[in-house]
C-alpha cells in the first residue's frame, strides 16, 4: 500500500512540477520536433525509472541485441498491468509510442506527455475513427 501511495504521489508531483517543462517542450517542438521527441522521451524514461525503482520492480532484458535499429518494430505487451508501459519505455532503445484508449486524452498534463512521446489515442467505440488511428500508427 505504501509503495502505491509513493508511486501515485510521484506521478502527481511530476505532472504538476513538469508544467514549465511542457511549455518549453511545446516551444521546442515548433522549432525542432525531433529534438523535442528525444528530450521528452528521456524525461519520461527518467521518471519511469524512478517509479519502477520505488515500486521495487527489477527488469531483466534478454535479446535486446536482436531488435533492429534501422526499421520500425511492433511491440505487443500482454498488458497485465500499467507497468508494461513503464518497462516498455525504459527498455526499448528507440522512439516509440503506445496506443491508449481515447479516454486518456482527457487527462490534462498526462495526455500532453503522452502526445510528446507519440502515444495514439484509440476510439474503441467508433470503428472508423479507430481505423484512422491504426493507420496513423502504421504511417508513423
Amino acid at each position: 500500500m505504501l509503495k502505491f501511495v509513493l508511486v501515485a504521489a510521484t506521478v502527481i508531483l511530476f505532472l504538476v512540477f513538469s508544467i514549465p517543462v511542457l511549455v518549453w517542450e511545446a516551444y521546442l517542438g515548433k522549432k525542432d520536433p525531433e529534438k523535442r521527441d528525444w528530450q521528452s522521451l528521456h524525461i519520461v524514461q527518467w521518471i519511469f525509472r524512478i517509479i519502477l525503482k520505488m515500486a521495487g520492480v527489477h527488469i531483466t532484458v534478454k535479446g535486446i541485441e536482436n531488435i533492429p535499429k534501422d526499421r520500425a518494430v511492433l511491440y505487443v505487451g500482454n498488458h497485465r498491468s500499467y507497468f508494461d508501459i513503464l518497462t516498455g519505455y525504459v527498455t526499448v532503445p528507440t522512439l516509440m509510442g503506445f496506443v491508449a484508449k481515447k479516454e486518456m486524452e482527457k487527462w490534462p498534463l498526462l495526455s500532453n506527455w503522452m502526445k510528446n512521446v507519440h502515444c495514439l489515442f484509440l476510439n474503441r467505440t467508433d470503428m472508423k475513427e479507430g481505423l484512422k488511428t491504426i493507420l496513423e500508427g502504421i504511417a508513423r
